[in-house]
């Protein structure tokens, strides 16, 4: 049985994850010093940010650094 969808609490899931999602993982608890949990939370967290932006929005996302735009992401 599901919980009901206003339920808050956190879930626990099983997923088969592609090697370069592992290395993405790995990335964000190596550099943030957190563990898997919290690295996963924070790419889900930046994925949905993106894909809101992105796909619901309507919006153009850009990736700037001091050198000027680098490249636009269009998904």
């Amino acid at each position: 049985m599901s919980p009901p969808v206003n339920d808050v609490r956190p879930r626990r899931i099983n997923v088969a994850i592609t090697p370069e999602a592992i290395e993405a993982l790995e990335t964000v608890m190596h550099r943030e010093r957190v563990g898997l949990t919290e690295a996963v939370r924070r790419l889900v967290s930046y994925g949905d940010f993106v894909y809101r932006a992105v796909k619901i929005d309507e919006a153009e996302l850009l990736l700037r650094k001091d050198d000027g735009i680098r490249e636009i992401v269009l998904l």
